[in-house]
């Protein structure tokens, strides 16, 4: 990813993208949004 969503990744869920971020040091998942695909 770039620029703000720069270390984030992405799940594709059809038809939703579901877009988080894993934090190593407390070991957690955060979920940063859920989308439909084609309001990218």
């Amino acid at each position: 990813m770039k620029y703000v969503r720069k270390g984030t990744r992405e799940v594709y869920i059809p038809p939703y993208r579901l877009s988080y971020v894993f934090d190593k040091n407390k070991d957690i998942v955060v979920i940063l949004d859920i989308y439909h695909k084609d309001e990218q």
